[in-house]
């Protein structure tokens, strides 16, 4: 029997998606699920006239932990889910915030990403393109 896929849409600040993906997360342990994890902004959805654009800024709350999924996702689709799952949970569970530069690093450490993850997802400016490109395909 073939593996099911699902494609999973997520912002780390919504706290809805974070419930959602707890659950998924179970139903893939349970069944084998395949979780393509991708990319929907809050900030783009909500964005006010006259204000920049999330991508517009070096550090935008919910736009610089997608960037940094995105550029995880290059590099293993389940890595992605673990940055998601760390850095929702710091997030929603700890309050902490994961878009700032040092909460995000330990985060990043804590789930086996490389060193420099932070400084080349942010350095990478096609992070942005994976971003947009996820958001407005959903």
């Amino acid at each position: 029997m073939a593996t099911e896929t699902v494609d999973f849409y997520f912002d780390t600040m919504c706290p809805y998606a974070h419930q959602t993906a707890l659950w998924i997360r179970e139903v893939q342990r349970l069944t084998g699920l395949q979780v393509n994890w991708k990319f929907f902004s809050l900030e783009v959805v909500n964005h006010e006239t006259g204000k920049k654009m999330p991508w517009e800024r070096d550090i935008a709350y919910g736009w610089t932990p997608l960037r940094i999924a995105a550029w995880l996702r290059r590099i293993d689709n389940e890595l992605c889910g673990a940055w998601y799952l760390a850095s929702a949970n710091a997030l929603h569970l700890e309050a902490h915030r994961p878009y700032e530069e040092d909460t995000a690093r330990e985060l990043l450490a804590a789930i086996g990403a490389p060193r420099d993850t932070w400084r080349e997802a942010l350095a990478d400016s096609t992070t942005h393109d994976d971003v947009r490109r996820d958001h407005e395909h959903a």
